[in-house]
């Protein structure tokens, strides 16, 4: 059905709305949460209406669209600061020792990055024997242009799900960089070898507390699949769950959500 930003829908009802840029799909959330601050009997000072967004310039202008009197019922966030807050920060001590994750010392999430230091630590380990000329361990750590091309491959790591299972995927053609000499790329018989032991080099940096905002997803889809009381908590603790351009959100964040 057509509706307009000033409707009044049923506020028990899901719903889903599609409409093209400037549309007034904003305005139309900020009036229903509104509606259901003014109906709803299921708020109160422990449970609040979650609104997902998807930068940090969306939650503030959502925030301040709602004004001051509703900060303290509704949880504006993206979808990463939401389920570090509410999954990870709180359970990630269940797979702690699974991941070698260090909960205690983690204090936030931040871009993915690759630090040279845990890098040569992984490449140092002694589980890349099977590493042979042109990409062997020596060599990807030392020659330049080599270890631009993993660096960059390493970047290209993205949480995915795939028949039901959370792990990681990459972007082999991401692997490249280019020299005085010309291009210089991994051979696939290396990644390969190189994504058998992609978790030995994630656990260098969630041992000392470091994740990004892949592994956010990656804790998030693990954990409400080990442990699905968890979401029987997230619908006590949210009753009502708006998720703003939708759209935007990739698979991964989808089956999440």
């Amino acid at each position: 059905m057509e509706i307009t930003a000033d409707a009044n829908l049923d506020i028990e009802k899901e719903f889903k709305i599609e409409a093209g840029p400037g549309a007034g799909k904003t305005r139309f959330l900020i009036h229903h949460i509104n509606n259901v601050i003014r109906e709803s009997n299921k708020l109160c000072s422990t449970r609040k209406i979650a609104c997902i967004t998807f930068t940090n310039t969306a939650v503030d202008t959502i925030r301040q669209r709602l004004g001051d009197g509703a900060t303290e019922k509704v949880e504006v966030s993206t979808i990463h600061s939401f389920l570090y807050n509410n999954i990870v920060k709180p359970y990630g001590n269940f797979i702690s020792s699974e991941y070698g994750m260090r909960t205690e010392m983690i204090n936030g999430h931040e871009d993915p990055i690759v630090r040279r230091k845990y890098l040569n630590i992984w490449l140092e380990m002694g589980i890349f024997a099977e590493l042979k000329h042109p990409n062997s361990q020596k060599q990807l750590k030392c020659m330049p242009a080599l270890n631009a091309a993993l660096k960059a491959w390493l970047l290209s790591a993205k949480c995915v799900v795939k028949k039901g299972n959370v792990e990681w995927s990459f972007n082999d053609k991401e692997a490249v960089s280019y020299s005085s000499e010309g291009r210089v790329s991994l051979r696939k018989d290396s990644l390969k070898i190189l994504k058998n032991e992609f978790l030995e080099y994630k656990k260098l940096y969630w041992e000392q507390g470091r994740i990004d905002h892949e592994d956010v997803l990656f804790f998030s889809g693990i954990l409400i699949q080990k442990y699905p009381f968890i979401l029987t908590v997230l619908r006590a603790k949210y009753p009502y769950f708006f998720v703003d351009e939708f759209q935007d959100t990739n698979p991964i964040q989808s089956y999440i959500l």
